[in-house]
């Protein structure tokens, strides 16, 4: 599911739905595997060169 919203965030321009997608990400709790969904999405979303400029705020953070 991921590998496809990653597509269409980014490609689409969505910056204002993904962030709103981000905050209600923000609430889901950390998966079986111990992976935190809203920073494993943003890990693949966000350029690494721009993430010190758009961080995220969850919970873990």
């Amino acid at each position: 599911m991921r590998d496809r919203l990653v597509h269409i965030l980014r490609g689409n321009g969505m910056f204002q739905a993904y962030w709103a997608f981000m905050r209600a990400l923000a609430d889901a709790p950390v998966t079986v595997e111990g992976v935190d969904v809203a920073e494993d999405f943003h890990r693949h979303l966000v350029d690494p060169r721009l993430r010190s400029v758009f961080a995220l705020e969850t919970g873990s953070a």
